[in-house]
């Protein structure tokens, strides 16, 4: 355990088949090399779509990173950095998979905790004072595709119990409305804040 942990692939335990054991170690390590490989060269080339550039090995790693959330289309990506790392950037790249439809981009920071409600699930006529008209959610207009929330962290916890729900259960109820919309939508997420920290302060749900 305290091997893999220090990065080590796999281990042969000292019970093992000898030359057997070895060989499937060494098949299994060739198998993930050419993954890794492949997912290198796909990562470049998703950087270049996007206008960047994956030289140094850093940049190499997140690109990589890219295309295994490419091969995962439905799994959810948290993508953190300072402000001005270009985690729009990334977030974009991530939203080129081939099955995404669009790309969808909300700015938590910028949105008011009374009008979070209305922005990411919408509304109908009626529902407050001012909504003259029906009104779809960001939610439900990422259907197929993927919904940027950048700067999660700045979601108030009222919004983020409704926000855990719509992802567990890819539904949500519009603001006045009786009637459940049924949604398949991607969560890219970032954040250059530090959710541990707030999350031990009781600021940001740790199951979300």
């Amino acid at each position: 355990a305290r091997s893999i942990k220090a990065g080590a692939i796999d281990f042969i335990s000292k019970r093992s088949a000898g030359v057997p054991g070895m060989a499937k170690v060494i098949r299994s390590y060739i198998a993930g090399l050419g993954k890794r490989q492949d997912d290198e060269a796909l990562g470049r080339e998703i950087a270049a779509r996007v206008g960047a550039v994956a030289a140094s090995r850093s940049m190499i790693d997140v690109f990589t990173a890219v295309a295994k959330a490419h091969r995962n289309g439905q799994m959810p990506v948290l993508i953190t950095g300072e402000t001005g790392v270009g985690k729009d950037v990334i977030a974009a790249a991530v939203a080129l998979r081939p099955d995404s439809k669009r790309l969808v981009s909300v700015d938590c920071g910028a949105i008011s905790e009374t009008l979070a409600d209305s922005e990411l699930f919408g509304h109908v006529r009626g529902a407050f004072t001012g909504a003259d008209s029906t009104k779809e959610g960001k939610f439900q207009v990422a259907h197929n595709g993927d919904l940027f929330l950048d700067e999660i962290g700045n979601l108030k916890r009222g919004i983020q119990d409704k926000l855990l729900r719509a992802l567990q259960e890819q539904r949500f109820t519009p603001v006045g409305s009786n009637r459940e919309i049924e949604v398949n939508v991607r969560i890219i997420a970032a954040t250059n804040r530090n959710l541990e920290e707030m999350i031990t302060k009781n600021e940001f749900r740790e199951d979300l």
